[in-house]
């Protein structure tokens, strides 16, 4: 068998992949990274709608909540390469970065093929090493001690190996699972992958009336109690349910309860307003629209076709007016706007989720280095990791942050 040897090895060309590999070959190692497509980056390339959310530019403290459960774990990564020091670090490869609404981070051209193109040509540029259309078919071990990799009947040997290959999500853009498999033989645990950020199917909604209709200011609740986690963002309704902002951040949630084959409901409120709000603006309609029609003065607030999904829901007729209103339908009207309650179906999978939840147990991955616990010189990045975050910038910047956090740790080593 014909051998190779690098000081590193990356399986996987994706925003991990690359960021490491520019990384390590500054930190002077002789990289090279194996991407099983025929060009690296094609999921970085989609994200944020064609624009590369890189980051999120939110206090520590904040960006860390972003990522469900996981802020103790993702810490060290996180505070090593917070969001500042990323536009610092694209601001050197000559790609000028913009802070928009939120604190979401875009390249100033808003294409995410600029940010593609730069770490590329910095990558080449140190002499970093690439072989495309390759997929590894094994990790080399010897003692619980990593040594490399093997791809087509070739020895790829590496004093380190980072697996970096992605999750599930986007197949046809590289993440396909593989890197889950190749875990899986190394004797890790690998928590049941499921589609997040991805839109939701819910049956019981007129799809064809609504499909396009969005609304900037909502909240879904998933779960009752102590259990119960809220987001908030905007909602669109789409040709088989639900999606925007709010649902994306939901929706890793809800795919990890549908995988345990648990019932999942969606409390809504499709505004920012309480039942006491609404309530008070009744009344006041009351005193002084009451000629008005209820269809008229919601109409102000939604738009008309959710407004007549609102009057339908509440089995009222458009034509009524404030003063001729019954108090039963306004407080049908009033639930219907705070407490909505969807029954989800199910996600749109994992050909639609722009991320996936799930994957190696962190638990069997050191925190600080993000090196295996069973495999010495073996370490972990990015999606493949069971660790996703909130949409708008949180899961590239795990991506990246975690990458650099695995370059350094070798390099420390």
């Amino acid at each position: 068998m014909n051998s190779k040897m690098s000081d590193l090895v990356v399986i996987g060309g994706g925003a991990a992949g690359l960021m490491a590999g520019v990384s390590a070959v500054r930190a002077g190692m002789k990289t090279l990274i194996i991407e099983r497509l025929g060009s690296v980056g094609k999921k970085l390339l989609a994200t944020g709608g064609g624009r590369c959310n890189l980051t999120r530019d939110l206090p520590i403290g904040e960006l860390l909540d972003g990522y469900y459960g996981k802020k103790n774990f993702v810490r060290t990564a996180i505070y090593d390469f917070q969001p500042a020091e990323m536009i610092k670090f694209f601001t050197s490869l000559g790609l000028e970065c913009v802070v928009e609404a939120g604190g979401r981070v875009f390249p100033k051209s808003s294409k995410a093929s600029d940010v593609l193109g730069v770490l590329k040509k910095e990558y080449a540029r140190l002499g970093g090493e690439l072989l495309l259309g390759e997929g590894v078919s094994s990790i080399l071990c010897d003692d619980r001690v990593c040594r490399g990799v093997v791809v087509d009947g070739c020895e790829y040997l590496a004093g380190s190996v980072l697996l970096s290959a992605g999750g599930c999500s986007m197949a046809e853009l590289g993440s396909d699972g593989s890197g889950f498999a190749l875990a899986r033989e190394l004797g890790h645990k690998v928590v049941q992958p499921s589609p997040a950020l991805v839109g939701l199917v819910v049956a019981d909604l007129p799809h064809d009336k609504l499909a396009g209709v969005s609304l900037p200011a909502c909240s879904v609740k998933v779960g009752s109690g102590k259990a119960a986690h809220v987001f908030q963002g905007d909602l669109l309704f789409t040709h088989k349910g639900l999606s925007g902002t709010v649902v994306l951040d939901a929706s890793g949630i809800v795919g990890r309860l549908l995988e345990q084959n648990k019932d999942v409901k969606l409390t809504i409120s499709f505004c920012n307003d309480s039942k006491e709000d609404w309530e008070n603006r009744f009344t006041f309609w009351r005193k002084s629209s009451g000629v008005r029609t209820i269809s008229v003065i919601l109409s102000e607030y939604f738009p008309k076709r959710f407004v007549k999904y609102i009057l339908d829901s509440s089995n009222t007729d458009e034509s009524t007016t404030l003063a001729e209103l019954k108090k039963i339908s306004q407080d049908k009207i009033i639930d219907f706007l705070v407490a909505s309650v969807l029954e989800v179906s199910r996600t749109e999978g994992f050909k639609k989720s722009y991320v996936t939840a799930g994957g190696v147990d962190t638990k069997e991955v050191f925190p600080k280095t993000l090196e295996s616990r069973r495999v010495e010189n073996l370490y972990f990045a990015g999606e493949v990791l069971d660790v996703d975050g909130r949409c708008g910038g949180y899961n590239l910047e795990w991506a990246f942050a975690s990458a650099r956090l695995v370059i350094n740790s070798i390099g420390k080593k």
